[in-house]
């Protein structure tokens, strides 16, 4: 499975935004206004998580982040005082899902949280200027779209065969240093011996 694209994650924005404009109109039939975010949020938070565990080329540990997500997403719930910072931590766990799946590098990781931070910045000023939940979600999951750009490893000496040089290099050095470790033995062990 090749990786995802920004074409791809544009779409994707789309039909969760329009998944949000039609749960959201649902939600509120029932739930107050703030009250009607904590559904919203888990759920789409849940789909995209889905969409990238499916994305993934790694298939362990599905259930250990589903399992996570689930207790954090439940923690949350019972413990934030707002819906914003419910919201931050469903954000948190898509960084932490993305750079479990699809970095090697902490710098990468890093960059996906900023990409994070900008996503919410984005549907803050969304939501700002139109007061609504759609244009939010969708300008959330647009900024996301662009995790495609960050390179899974920025440390380029832990790409390819720069690694395997730089293994190679550092295997070659501990030999060396072993057969000269045996040589001062060798030479002690004589000059005790004579």
């Amino acid at each position: 499975m090749s990786r995802p694209t920004f074409l791809e994650g544009a779409m994707l924005a789309l039909l969760i935004s329009l998944t949000a404009a039609i749960l959201h109109a649902l939600l509120l039939i029932r739930l107050p206004v703030d009250l009607a975010l904590y559904p919203l949020i888990t759920t789409l938070s849940l789909g995209y998580i889905v969409y990238l565990l499916y994305r993934s080329h790694q298939p362990l540990g599905r259930f250990t982040v589903f399992a996570a997500w689930l207790l954090a997403t439940l923690v949350a719930a019972l413990l934030s005082p707002s819906p914003l910072a419910f919201l931050m931590v469903q954000v948190a766990a898509i960084g932490l899902v993305r750079s479990l799946y699809f970095y090697s590098s902490v710098l990468s990781a890093l960059m996906d949280f900023s990409l994070c931070g900008l996503g919410l910045g984005a549907a803050g000023w969304a939501i700002q200027q139109s007061g609504s939940i759609v244009a939010a979600v969708w300008c959330f999951f647009l900024v996301q779209a662009l995790f495609v750009a960050i390179p899974p490893a920025l440390d380029p000496s832990l790409s390819g065969t720069a690694a395997k040089q730089r293994a190679g290099d550092r295997f070659d050095q501990a030999l060396d240093d072993a057969e000269a470790a045996v040589r001062k033995l060798n030479n002690v062990h004589r000059s005790l011996g004579d």
